[in-house]
């Protein structure tokens, strides 16, 4: 764990990719797991292998309020930490890759001024789209998560906003 974390605190940005592969050996099922690191640096983590270059991200096919379909017709799921390690549990990759063919962590380091002021203005224009009677359950649910997210890094933003809009 302290050496993932220090991944995390040495390089600005990245990503982190576990795949699990099922086969199949005289008659049993085995897992292989893969773990693979790309980091924006001249000078790779030695202790992490690098991303494979066959590596390939499969296309999304449609966008749905809690996953995405892939080009394969498998599901994806996105989610977003923030302060990390404080709200993870250690293993948490590990716990992923055991339940998902792959596992993507990207990450990058954000100035905390940058990360409230971007999140403020999102969480703004989810309002307005949000507010409309017509707006559909995806909408709401974007302006639901982007509130949440502006609670989680501490936001500024004190309107009456904080509820879900009808």
């Amino acid at each position: 764990m302290d050496r993932f974390v220090s991944l995390l605190n040495t390089f600005e940005k990245g990503v982190v990719v576990a795949t699990t592969e099922w086969f199949t050996f005289e008659g049993r099922r085995f897992t292989r797991r893969g773990f693979w690191v790309n980091v924006d640096s001249d000078t790779p983590p030695p202790q992490f292998p690098s991303v494979r270059e066959d590596y390939k991200r499969p296309t999304i096919i449609s966008e749905h309020p809690d996953h995405v379909v892939l080009e394969d017709g498998s599901l994806a799921r996105c989610m977003l930490f923030t302060r990390f390690p404080d709200y993870l549990r250690q293993g948490f990759l590990y716990e992923y890759s055991q339940v998902a063919s792959e596992t993507v962590l990207v990450f990058r380091a954000l100035d905390p001024a940058d990360a409230v002021s971007k999140v403020d203005k999102l969480k703004m224009s989810y309002e307005g789209l949000a507010s409309d009677r017509r707006a559909s359950s995806s909408i709401i649910q974007k302006y639901n998560k982007v509130s949440q997210l502006a609670l989680s890094i501490g936001s500024s933003e004190t309107s009456s906003s904080s509820s879900t809009p009808t």
